[in-house]
């Protein structure tokens, strides 16, 4: 389970403007691919709905590849069959992409649950759920949790 407290937005915000860095003017070919990668990332995403369009880290043409690679294999699949599956490919740049500004799991984890593309599993929910009846029963100091919880094991 994820803590709103230590995954915030603005601290993903900081990260993403402090390795970011516009990239301006006519790059090659494979400069478009790199920044397109960015750009249609699920973190590219995440950012022009909360904050605007992603800054573009500089770096070198080397670093780039990777992102290039993924690219061109999703064209080339897209090209092959505009129907093919490429969610494979696009979460292997998401993972650069993420890794690129820092971003910690937790933080690249928060970015895909407020997006809907991930959710809760019944554990966490169920887990949430617990906590919020254990809450409930301590402030109203009544009931025993153990018989509570019990009687809701049985529901299942």
């Amino acid at each position: 389970m994820i803590d709103n407290d230590v995954v915030s937005e603005q601290c993903i915000k900081d990260k993403i403007e402090s390795n970011g860095a516009r990239i301006l003017g006519k790059g090659t070919v494979n400069e478009a691919k790199y920044v397109n990668a960015i750009l249609y990332s699920t973190l590219g995403h995440w950012s022009l709905a909360h904050t605007g369009p992603i800054p573009i880290p500089k770096i070198s043409a080397e670093e780039q590849r990777p992102f290039i690679r993924l690219v061109d294999e999703i064209l080339k699949a897209k090209a092959a069959d505009p129907d093919a599956d490429t969610s494979c490919l696009e979460w292997d740049i998401d993972r650069l992409v993420y890794d690129l500004y820092g971003l910690t799991e937790e933080e690249s984890t928060a970015i895909e649950r407020s997006l809907g593309l991930i959710h809760a599993t019944d554990e966490e929910e169920d887990a949430a759920i617990g906590r919020a009846i254990d809450e409930a029963l301590s402030e109203e100091g009544r009931g025993d949790i153990e018989e509570l919880r019990a009687i809701l094991r049985e529901w299942d």
